[in-house]
């Protein structure tokens, strides 16, 4: 029996899904509605969905839920918030676990803890943390928390940083891509080849997250790792990708990055073309071995 949070949202739908393919009983913090029943800024209702978990038997929780992306706060009241469910309530969460008799809590953070970009080395869990933004700067502080309760407590903490998903449901800038990408648009990725960024499948992701849950190897329980399940591509690689599995030719025309940095400063988009033109590398290696575990899906697919 597994207890999952953040149910309704699109990494948790996965993971109930995958869990119940198992043979995995699952403890939802929503209702049959899609209604959330967890508020994580609530004492009351961190205790009452712990104990249900408990009582109906769970021996790990993933803790998906969370405020995701800070791209948009333009107030302190929003900025707040961002800390009070990423930090403050995954702590509490964390803490209220590690009174219980369930022995294994898997925190989703993100890679963006780890940095932005990559310079040569990929991102494995082991490098200083560099978080820039509000959204990255939550999840460290709940990191460290959750660390720090693992080992206060004996609670077997793992704390997952993952790049970014794809899958059927994806949004925010993939999908945008892909849009682009069905619409047979023209695209100014052709001189984007030499950037490298990892992505990850969600149905492989969701698929790990049980795995960990469920583990018992010595010296897996705690630890903070990254996650990646196939090679890193570049802009203009994952745009080809995208037109050829859609059977739809595209279209790239070769732009200099200088002038699509130019051109990004202007529509106040530098931050999505640093995405577009950087890399960011992560190495899912070390968690793989840990874990014994093998992606049973293709980027591809």
């Amino acid at each position: 029996m597994i207890a999952v949070t953040g149910c309704s949202g699109w990494v948790g739908k996965y993971v109930c899904a995958q869990a119940g393919q198992r043979g995995h009983g699952v403890i939802r913090d929503d209702d049959t509605d899609g209604h959330r029943l967890l508020d994580v800024t609530s004492t009351e209702s961190i205790n009452i969905f712990v104990q249900s978990a408990e009582a109906s038997g769970a021996t790990a929780v993933i803790h998906c839920a969370g405020k995701a992306h800070d791209s948009g706060i333009r107030n302190e009241t929003a900025r707040k918030m961002i800390y009070a469910i990423n930090a403050t309530g995954s702590q509490a969460l964390c803490e209220a676990v590690g009174k219980t008799r369930i022995r294994r809590f898997i925190h989703v953070s993100s890679i963006k803890v780890s940095g932005d970009t990559t310079l040569g080395k990929a991102f494995d869990g082991t490098e200083v943390p560099d978080p820039c933004g509000d959204y990255a700067e939550s999840k460290w502080r709940a990191e460290q928390a959750i660390g720090a309760i693992g080992r206060d407590t004996g609670l077997g903490v793992m704390i997952i940083r993952p790049p970014l998903l794809c899958g059927a449901g994806v949004k925010g800038n993939l999908r945008s891509l892909r849009k682009a990408v069905l619409a047979g648009l023209p695209l100014p990725f052709g001189l984007l080849h030499e950037n490298r960024r990892s992505l990850g499948s969600v149905r492989n992701f969701a698929d790990l997250l049980i795995t960990c849950a469920m583990a018992h190897a010595p010296g897996v329980a705690n630890g903070t790792y990254t996650y990646s399940d196939s090679r890193p591509l570049s802009t203009r690689e994952l745009t080809k990708q995208l037109g050829q599995l859609a059977g739809i030719r595209t279209y790239q025309i070769n732009v200099p990055v200088s002038v699509l940095r130019i051109g990004a400063k202007l529509a106040g988009k530098e931050d999505l073309m640093g995405r577009l033109t950087e890399s960011l590398v992560v190495d899912g290696t070390r968690l793989r071995n840990a874990l014994g575990w093998v992606p049973p899906h293709s980027l591809q697919e």
